[in-house]
């Protein structure tokens, strides 16, 4: 809470809603993050709702033509980075700031936004169009292909290639887990934020589709992990990373693929061990 507060900064310049800085010590993280947004937002709203809503508003202010929503925004929009954005949890977010405020008008006002930038991530990060989305970039780096994963240089990505989705929209050649993960918690609670608003959608049977797909493309059964996969018939990633306990995260793991997944993590250094035990004790609030 103290570090929340200490990092909130009131809406100047070009950030047009009040925000809350990564870190207030180091010059580069002098701005509004996407995913950090979201993650904050739902921290924030346990005791000042009003402060979660303006920090996710601050990065909707920016939402593009296309649905994308900007990896960061700045005092300054000229600096804004748009070479990605982060991983998608912008609905689970307000649906925390809606579960703690019950304003159901916030959910109205975000509903669009929300909808579009679910459906970019199909239309902009989807080479193959499986169904099954990669990280990417706008600028056909890998390097801002892997900071749109939130992991920066994780090991996994070692071995990608960039492939042109089209003229402002790349993608690495590789599925990654944690990514539909992702998109699969989003559609439930989509699902939900829709139902507060009266909106018919479809967004439950889209997550019944994908929780089978994932399991069926990302579920390595001789590792007892979850990795991610090269596209088409490509082999899955050899990395034990922390994308494949997501699944269990966002509920889609079935019951013998969770109970391997944690027989892998209880193998991990003490430290390691206990704090995914832990997180995996708070699976999402529907």
């Amino acid at each position: 809470m103290m570090t929340l507060i200490t990092n909130w900064r009131t809406a100047s310049k070009d950030i047009l809603h009040d925000g809350v800085f990564p870190s207030v010590n180091y010059q580069g993280f002098y701005g509004v993050w996407s995913w950090d947004s979201w993650k904050q937002a739902a921290g924030i709203a346990t005791y000042f709702p009003e402060l979660a809503k303006d920090n996710i508003r601050s990065m909707f202010d920016y939402q593009d033509e296309h649905g994308m929503i900007a990896d960061c925004i700045y005092a300054d929009k000229s600096e804004n980075n748009w070479r990605d954005t982060k991983p998608p949890l912008a609905a689970w977010g307000v649906f925390e700031v809606f579960r703690h405020s019950k304003d159901s008008a916030f959910v109205r006002e975000m509903l669009p936004g929300l909808i579009r930038y679910h459906e970019w991530w199909y239309r902009h990060r989807d080479h193959d169009g499986n169904g099954l989305c990669e990280y990417g970039s706008t600028d056909g780096t890998r390097i801002a292909a892997a900071w749109e994963s939130g992991m920066d240089n994780a090991v996994r990505f070692d071995s990608a290639v960039m492939l042109r989705n089209d003229a402002a929209a790349w993608s690495l050649n590789q599925e990654s887990v944690d990514l539909n993960a992702y998109l699969y918690a989003e559609k439930r609670y989509l699902a939900h934020l829709c139902a507060i608003a009266g909106m018919e959608n479809n967004y439950t049977a889209e997550a019944e589709k994908l929780k089978l797909l994932i399991g069926d493309r990302f579920y390595d059964s001789r590792a007892g992990f979850f990795h991610d996969r090269m596209l088409k018939a490509g082999a899955h990633v050899p990395a034990d990373g922390p994308e494949g306990w997501i699944p269990l995260w966002a509920g889609l793991a079935t019951p013998s693929q969770a109970a391997a997944v944690q027989m892998k993590m209880r193998t991990a250094p003490g430290l390691i061990r206990t704090f995914l035990t832990d997180a995996l004790r708070k699976p999402p609030r529907l």
